[in-house]
């Protein structure tokens, strides 16, 4: 017999049974050469006897929880990780069925059968450059081998969780959820519609599975991600399902009186709203949320927030913002009240149950830094995938601009990512290490909220051995993004995360470097293992110029040496596409280096930047231009009023519309430019339509994002 649930935990696993400096210090321990064991396994019990006089016992069908330690050390100690590193080291790979753990031994004096007694020096390390396509089958601790969770039947479910918890899973799942799945060695399964992973670790055991939740809803997610697995067809390695049996209501009443907020604010903008507006604004939004309708309330509070600021005259305020904000609101109340099925409703609706999840002690692995500028405030964030369960999380920063009178020149992009978290740890910093956190909170927007306290948090260096992030996060072909990005609708009618559509891809290298003047963006190639290529594209800002500087050099220097690349992915003319903010380059003796797309910063050393390539620029793409003065004229309908626009300004978008062959666009703002010519010749003006009209253009606007 062979305990191949023991075989299966990776380092990775292991920690997620206890921490992470239990399974080293038991690592290190092997590793001196210095401890011996006897393993003993009797049908499907393994003991295993130490030099050090102590015993581990591992029960025949329990699992690595229930394992019994002589050193009385409560919890699993680390003589019970030693033993399953010791028998993972010592048990041949599983070409046969039941291999012999060791040579029999002759009978101990007790009369027991006794196993070989052996030293126990470790293999020598993996070699770094491993080729992608083959890691499957060289992850420690993975058996190798695709499997299909969908196979643990209801029996195994209600063995490990009870009948009771199962039921309550299968009545929220006959509600209708959004997964996404990946089969493999360690097979993943992502709730898009509330922000939770499944994983599971070892094949057809049920026990073993873990999710970033509470303890109490373990037994709902894991059944729920079971049953999701048997929805998968048997071809397919990976999908986006939407398992949605019944159409969800929807109250138009609430949505209709957060339509007429909006008119108001068009009408009389910013400037001229009634001082009882915020509050009727704000019960809009406690009814949208009751009504289950978790991200357009989010967009209501966000606008809310943005009146707010407004009044302060906060210099966070930017009106791009509020035109952005009622544009999303109105393509999602439109795919709300169609509900056609072309998009799934709890990624446009958002669930009740989106709520903050509290993190426990945990492991983030610092993938890189993002960047949001604005005209008067700067937003960065570090995002981090957690260890265990491989959910993604953004920790954010806001940054207030100085007044340009004050000090002409603001401060590069490198300099607020050297904001200090806590003595010793800056934001970059903790972004391109390992964060080990005693606790902390995800909340529905993927937001991590760091714990209080020096000593709740540790900052340590990585060596961005990327190979082994947890799915879907990492990706080893293009294809694959591509596949999922062709059956997700577009970001304005998915969850409001600032994790949605990060991925890690997987690359055999970069080629074709260069620049492109007319949009002001460096552009690349990139390659995977299977051929397959995807474009890289970053945008250039004067505040990141060195980091702009840096990229394109080592992209143009050491572009065969790119093993991995992380940032934000979307399909362009059918293409995939990446705007990087973290590039992995792996030298000839396996050393790796992590450049910062918006810092510049190397993880090994200084780096000097090359010459800024963009010291002369183009001009602006006319297309770029119309998007900009399209929004230029919302903004100011949105801070001034219809009722004062300025119909030159629409005449002019109307006259570049056509001539650029925006059909689409023309027609809103021909009818907005025959109502605006109106106002001045009538006695008694509506501005009904032309706010309609100015709606579905900030619509438009958004989707030109």
């Amino acid at each position: 017999m062979t305990r191949h649930d023991l075989l299966a935990l990776s380092d990775d696993d292991l920690a997620a049974t206890t921490n992470r400096g239990t399974v080293k210090r038991a690592r290190r321990e092997l590793e001196t050469g210095k401890l011996t064991c006897e393993l003993t396994l009797d049908g499907e019990t393994l003991t295993v006897r130490w030099s050090d006089q102590t015993v581990c016992v591992f029960p025949a069908g329990q699992t690595i929880h229930e394992a019994q330690c002589s050193s009385g050390t409560s919890g699993i100690s680390r003589h019970v990780i030693r033993s399953v590193l010791a028998y993972q080291r010592l048990t041949p790979p599983a070409a046969d069925p039941e291999p012999p753990l060791a040579p029999a031994g002759p009978p101990s004096a007790g009369g027991k059968p006794a196993g070989a007694e052996h030293p126990l020096p470790m293999p020598a390390e993996t070699p770094a450059a491993t080729p992608a396509n083959s890691r499957e089958t060289s992850e420690p601790g993975s058996l190798g081998r695709v499997w299909d969770p969908g196979q643990i039947d209801d029996e195994a479910l209600v063995a490990c969780f009870g009948k009771a918890a199962v039921n309550k899973a299968r009545r929220i799942f006959k509600q209708g959820v959004l997964v996404e799945l990946s089969r493999g060695p360690k097979p993943t399964a992502r709730f898009l519609h509330e922000s939770c992973t499944v994983r599971f670790p070892v094949p057809e055991d049920v026990r073993y599975a873990r999710a970033d939740c509470a303890d109490v809803a373990l037994a709902g997610w894991v059944s729920m991600a079971v049953w999701g697995f048997r929805q998968l067809p048997p071809e397919q390695r990976s999908a986006v399902l939407s398992l949605q049996p019944q159409t969800l209501p929807v109250d138009a009443a609430c949505l209709d009186a957060a339509d007429a907020l909006l008119a108001e604010l068009l009408t009389d903008g910013l400037d001229g709203l009634h001082r009882s507006w915020p509050s009727r604004l704000a019960r809009a939004e406690r009814a949208v949320r009751g009504q289950g309708l978790v991200w357009p309330a989010d967009l209501l509070a966000e606008l809310a927030l943005l009146e707010t600021q407004y009044r302060d005259s906060n210099a966070r305020f930017d009106p791009a913002l509020v035109v952005r904000t009622v544009g999303e609101w109105t393509a999602r109340r439109r795919a709300i009240l169609a509900d056609t099925g072309a998009a799934a409703q709890v990624l446009i609706r958002g669930t009740k149950s989106d709520r903050p999840v509290e993190i426990k002690a945990a492991r983030l692995i610092g993938l890189g830094l993002g960047v949001v500028p604005g005209k008067r405030h700067t937003s960065i964030l570090a995002y981090f995938q957690n260890t265990d369960t491989g959910a993604v999380a953004a920790l954010k920063r806001g940054f207030t601009d100085t007044d340009p009178q004050q000090a002409p020149t603001p401060k590069s992009f490198s300099d607020l990512a050297g904001v200090q978290l806590q003595r010793g740890v800056s934001l970059e910093s903790a972004a391109h290490g390992q964060l080990l956190l005693a606790a902390g909170k995800r909340t529905p927007a993927d937001e991590l909220v760091l714990p209080r306290g020096p000593s709740r948090m540790t900052v340590n260096p990585q060596s961005f051995r990327w190979e082994n992030l947890a799915p879907p996060l990492l990706l080893e072909s293009f294809r694959q993004a591509i596949e999922r990005l062709q059956v997700l609708p577009p970001d304005w009618l998915l969850p409001r995360r600032h994790t949605q559509n990060l991925q890690v891809l997987s690359t055999a290298g970069a080629a074709d470097v260069g620049f492109d003047e007319v949009h002001q963006r460096l552009v690349a190639t990139l390659r995977d293992a299977d051929g397959q290529t995807a474009r890289l594209v970053h945008p250039y800002h004067h505040r990141g110029a060195v980091a702009f500087s840096a990229l394109s050099e080592v992209l143009g220097r050491q572009g065969a040496a790119v093993r991995f690349v992380f940032g934000h992915v979307s399909l362009r003319h059918r293409q995939l596409q990446v705007q990087p903010m973290t590039v992995i380059c792996e030298d000839a003796d396996g050393t790796r280096t992590a450049v910062s797309a918006w810092t510049g910063r190397r993880q090994d050393a200084a780096h000097e930047p090359a010459t800024d390539p963009t010291s002369e620029r183009a001009e602006t793409s006319p297309i770029t231009a119309f998007t900009k003065a399209l929004r230029q004229a919302l903004a100011d309908a949105v801070l001034m009023g219809l009722e004062h626009g300025d119909v030159a300004a629409w005449q002019r978008l109307y006259d570049d519309a056509r001539r650029l062959g925006f059909v689409r666009l023309a027609s809103p703002l021909g009818r907005l430019l025959d109502e605006g010519n109106a106002r001045s010749n009538r006695l008694r003006w509506g501005p009904q339509a032309a706010v309609a009209e100015a709606i579905d253009l900030c619509m438009f606007s958004r989707m030109l994002d």
